[in-house]
């Protein structure tokens, strides 16, 4: 089986969602294939999560625990 990449969408336009680094995709991947690109508490919102393909299991926890759906499972 072939393992499913997840795509980290960035939607920066006004009246849009996006990604409110709350880290809650990081927190519950079991994994640890997403991780904040610099420590959190430096973060702004030019920063980014930065998912790691080789730990990924394609599981699907943390898009179903992002509370503005900014990640997809793409295969």
């Amino acid at each position: 089986m072939e393992k499913v990449k997840v795509k980290i969408e960035w939607k920066k336009k006004r009246g849009k969602h996006i990604c409110m680094l709350c880290g809650g995709c990081v927190a519950s991947c079991p994994n640890q294939a997403l991780s904040f690109n610099k420590s959190r508490e430096d973060l702004t919102f030019d920063d980014e999560i930065i998912h790691d393909p080789s730990k990924c299991s394609g599981c699907g926890i943390c898009v179903e625990f992002c509370p503005e759906r900014m990640l997809k499972l793409k295969n």
